[in-house]
């Protein structure tokens, strides 16, 4: 949903605070437009909205050497796939002593259910 919503947003028609979405006034104006339209607008504005920032996000990363900014994103890499790993260990973990096999069939079957 993220991914898709970065055309909504720069054309602002939404604003996400504090992982609450919000509908805009020109959001509420370009939904009259209809689905197709709507993205269309806002594909058009975000490309609009991307060249007027091109040189402000490409001139931030001429004074660091190819390098360093490589070895930055393997660092970050690394940490992720850390971080990934611990919290898949704690809810493996949690899983495993809090509960039982009667506990754990309704919990997957709850899932299962709002999964639809």
């Amino acid at each position: 949903m993220h991914f898709y919503s970065i055309d909504l947003i720069k054309a602002g028609y939404l604003l996400k605070k504090k992982g609450i979405w919000y509908l805009t006034p020109e959001g509420e104006k370009s939904l009259e437009k209809g689905e197709k339209d709507l993205l269309k607008s806002a594909q058009a504005l975000y490309k609009i909205w991307k060249e007027k920032n091109k040189d402000k996000s490409h001139s931030t990363n001429k004074d660091i050497p190819e390098e360093q900014i490589e070895e930055a994103s393997q660092k970050v890499s690394s940490l992720l796939d850390d971080a990934r790993s611990k919290a898949n260990q704690s809810f493996t973990k949690f899983i495993l002593e809090e509960f039982d096999p009667y506990t754990f069939q309704e919990l997957c079957g709850a899932l299962f259910r709002g999964m639809g």
